[in-house]
């Protein structure tokens, strides 16, 4: 039983998210960019074909390093979502690595309050104690 509850919430959620018409991709997209943008990466949009071309041709949504001129920059590429280019410094991948870690510690920290009483029990079959 509490297996099927556990299947309806999952379909539930499922639901809502094609019926809203966004997807999870595009959700962690406008995260990314948030994020790009408060660390202070150079959002660069592309103006001529060769350029949309160029973009295309980069590693899309990872995080790289290049250098020009001796200098060290970071870049994210991403032609599906914003269809534009982030480029950075040190300081700003810096401040993007920090906000990371912290989304990332908030996140752990509200499902540990979200789940702090839980029993393992709920997962019936699995029942290994």
């Amino acid at each position: 039983m509490a297996r099927l509850a556990f299947m309806s919430v999952g379909a539930l959620i499922g639901s809502v998210f094609l019926l809203s018409g966004c997807d999870i991709e595009s959700v962690k997209a406008a995260q990314t960019a948030r994020m790009l943008d408060a660390a202070s990466f150079s959002r660069i949009t592309p103006e001529t074909p060769r350029q949309q071309e160029d973009l295309q041709r980069l590693p899309q949504r990872l995080l790289f390093r290049f250098e020009e001129e001796g200098e060290i920059y970071f870049a994210f590429a991403d032609a599906q979502y914003c269809e534009c280019l982030y480029v950075g410094d040190e300081d700003a991948i810096r401040n993007y690595e920090r906000m990371v870690r912290q989304a990332t510690l908030a996140t752990w920290r509200q499902l540990r309050a979200d789940f702090s009483g839980m029993s393992l029990r709920v997962w019936g079959p699995w029942d290994w104690y």
